[in-house]
């Protein structure tokens, strides 16, 4: 399956999420590799380390977030709910990039 249409299977995952269970918004976002070492000038040696899961969609509720995880072929990984905290609001943001989001 291509990158475009796993994306495009989690969106519409999100968008009957949305409909089903009317959190207060839904996002679907890629998760960026995470840098491990780096070495040089202006950094010529990277490694990195891409997560297992490629996409994840977060729908936020009033107390918490529920955040699935999918690989890079759409296939639902697993769940997860996680309290509602400014830190890990701002480590969503740094590592990932959104895709699509509702209500818009």
């Amino acid at each position: 399956m291509s990158e475009r249409l796993a994306t495009k299977k989690v969106v519409k995952f999100a968008k009957r999420e949305y409909r089903e269970k009317h959190p207060l918004s839904v996002v679907v976002a890629r998760t960026k590799p995470e840098l491990i070492f780096s070495k040089g000038f202006l950094s010529s040696l990277r490694v990195q380390r891409q997560h297992l899961s490629r996409l994840i969609m977060i729908a936020e509720y009033r107390d918490e977030y529920h955040i699935y995880s999918f690989s890079k072929t759409a296939e639902l990984l697993g769940a997860e709910n996680i309290v509602k905290t400014e830190q890990f609001q701002k480590k969503v943001e740094n590592s990932t990039s959104k895709i699509y989001k509702l209500p818009k």
